[in-house]
């Protein structure tokens, strides 16, 4: 009997088209090809991916929330976070090199879902916070992601420094999803 309402529940989403399957929060990469806008930066394009890595011509995605420039320990404790469920936590410690060598803590958290409104349309997403904390440097970041099922990428990315600079670097920016091209 339960496989019989499963199945009739499985018929009836997918008449409804991809939509359905907004609850998904499975991990994958926009679609080889595929060409997002953001309000900050160039237009990445996707290449294939290869298990975490959304390869794009500015480098990499890994997990939704890291880069290429992210420390294995981010890397592989942001995996943990998929699949994409409210209250999934990961953190890992980690090194941060400057003027001198310091640790930190870099966590995030699956907070909720909820609809965004960016330039590029209104999606279904998943709230994810991430803040990195660096004691010694008294330097404390938060990043506040909302990675959309349906283009399997972030659709908005807010960032907020705390406490402290930027190692000397450039500061991270806010942006949006302006379109998408296939």
């Amino acid at each position: 009997m339960k496989y019989a309402l499963w199945g009739a529940a499985f018929a009836a989403a997918t008449s409804l088209g991809t939509a359905a399957f907004a609850d998904d929060g499975q991990f994958g990469c926009p679609a080889q090809g595929t060409t997002l806008t953001l309000s900050v930066g160039p237009p990445l394009t996707f290449g294939p991916a290869s298990g975490f890595d959304c390869p794009h011509g500015g480098g990499f995605q890994h997990a939704g929330f890291s880069n290429q420039t992210s420390s294995a320990g981010v890397k592989e404790a942001l995996e943990k976070l998929w699949p994409l469920k409210v209250g999934n936590k990961a953190s890992a410690d980690v090194s941060a090199q400057g003027a001198r060598s310091t640790h930190g803590t870099y966590s995030c958290e699956v907070l909720g879902r909820e609809s965004v409104t960016v330039h590029a349309g209104k999606f279904d997403a998943f709230k994810v916070k991430c803040a990195a904390e660096f004691p010694q440097e008294r330097y404390q970041d938060e990043r506040v992601y909302w990675w959309s099922p349906e283009v399997k990428y972030s659709v908005k990315f807010d960032y907020q420094l705390i406490q402290g600079s930027a190692f000397g670097t450039t500061p991270l920016k806010s942006w949006e999803l302006v379109s998408i091209a296939h």
